[in-house]
This record gives structure tokens, C-alpha cells and sequence, in this order.
């Protein structure tokens, strides 16, 4: 065999081998960009020194009925042992009514409040929903503003 015809090969061969290196390169590089990206978030560990402790306040009954809910005066907010999604608590300061599709009160004056309450309950850095009291070992999470649905009180039952 001729020399040059050797050379030829080689350069050819190491001239393939960058091509398909680069390649696979290049698809590695296109599939980390365009994959979906999944972030696990922790549930919400709040600080326990900025909630509130409503151990002494009495509880809400409905309809006759004692429930879990409790009317924190300082957060002018009725609290219930149940999560609920922070959206549907600070909607209800939208008065005049909530646009969904922008996520914002109708009535621009009522925004204020709105922004300030999602500011407030929206959870950073972990998933479900922030508490904002406690009872003992009991985290009580925002249901709704004013005492609207917890005028009678008494005695919990827990």
C-alpha cells in the first residue's frame, strides 16, 4: 500500500471519529436544555416563633356545631387546621370580584389588600400551605378574613 493512501485513512478515520463525537455532544447538549426539569419541594416548616399561639382562644361553632376554625383577632383572619390553597383566602378581600384569568381583584382599590395577603401566604421554597398559628402541637392555616363565620364561640371540644 501507498503511503499517502495510509494517511489518508488516518486523517479520515480521526476526521469520523470527531464528527461522531461532536455529535453526541451536541445531542446531549440539546436534550439537557430541552428536558423537563423536576424540583422536589418540602412541605412549609414555618418559623415557629412567627406564628401566632392561639392555645387560649376559644373555637367557632356553625350552624350549632363546634368546629376546628378559630378567629385570630391580631390576623383578623379565622384559622382552621386544614390547608387551604392561599389563592382562595386572599381572593375573598377581592369585594367586587376576582379575575381568574389574570389572578388579580376586578375592583383595582381592593388590589392592595389582595397582594399583600398573597405576599403573606404564598409559600417560598416548599409545597401546600403556610400555617400562621399554632394550638400546642397544632398547625392552624388560613381560611378566611373577618369573623363573618365565627360570631358565636366557645368551648373546643379538643
Amino acid at each position: 500500500m501507498d503511503g499517502a493512501f495510509i494517511v489518508l485513512v488516518i486523517i479520515l478515520i480521526i476526521l469520523l471519529v470527531v464528527f461522531i463525537t461532536y455529535s453526541i455532544l451536541s445531542m446531549l447538549k440539546y436534550r439537557e436544555a430541552t428536558s423537563i426539569k423536576f424540583e422536589v419541594l418540602q412541605p412549609c416548616q414555618p418559623d415557629f416563633s412567627t406564628l401566632e399561639d392561639i392555645s387560649t382562644v376559644e373555637c367557632c361553632y356553625i350552624n350549632n356545631t363546634i368546629t376546628n376554625e378559630k378567629y385570630v383577632k391580631n390576623l383578623n383572619m379565622v384559622v382552621s387546621t386544614q390547608p387551604t390553597y392561599y389563592v382562595d383566602v386572599c381572593k375573598q378581600l377581592c369585594r367586587s370580584g376576582f379575575s381568574v384569568k389574570n389572578q388579580s381583584c376586578v375592583n383595582i382599590n381592593e388590589q392592595t389588600n389582595f397582594s399583600e395577603c398573597i405576599d403573606k401566604l404564598k409559600p417560598i421554597d416548599c409545597k401546600g400551605s403556610v400555617p400562621v398559628a399554632y394550638s400546642g402541637i397544632t398547625y392552624y392555616y388560613p381560611k378566611s378574613f373577618t369573623n363573618a363565620s365565627c360570631e358565636n364561640k366557645g368551648k373546643c371540644s379538643i
